[in-house]
């Protein structure tokens, strides 16, 4: 009874938009007798789950952007206040500052391939840390 009503609302739709009749309604959408198509399913579910990836990995870039800008203000803010004699003690994260800058600018003005290939390494590394 859903799928029906849900389809009539769809039908009325398609019918303002394209001006088809209902029966042509059911088919445009890909339901035949009050059901979805075997192949329509599977786009559908495709769909969702490219969708779900696409939302997980935008929350990726936004949440390590994030994490970038907060490690790189601070690291700025403390080799302003670094004796000469201690730079060697805070080596390991001044070598560090490039790499998030780099990264920084790939999330900002990188190609979708390339922060693609970012995502990939951070989970390469994230799963090398956790195993």
């Amino acid at each position: 009874m859903f799928r029906l009503r849900r389809a009539w609302g769809c039908n009325r739709l398609c019918s303002k938009a394209v001006g088809l009749s209902f029966p042509d309604a059911l088919k445009h959408l890909g339901i035949e007798q009050g059901r979805i198509t075997p192949e329509i399913k599977r786009s559908i579910e495709q769909r969702k789950r490219k969708a779900e990836l696409v939302g997980r990995f935008r929350l990726w870039v936004s949440r390590y952007l994030a994490h970038l800008g907060t490690m790189i203000n601070r690291t700025d803010k403390l080799m302003k206040g670094i004796p000469p004699g201690d730079l060697e003690r805070y080596a390991p994260l001044l070598h560090r500052l490039p790499v998030w800058k780099h990264h920084s600018d790939i999330l900002l003005y990188g190609t979708d391939e390339e922060k693609h290939k970012l995502y990939k390494e951070a989970q390469q590394c994230r799963n090398r840390i956790l195993t």
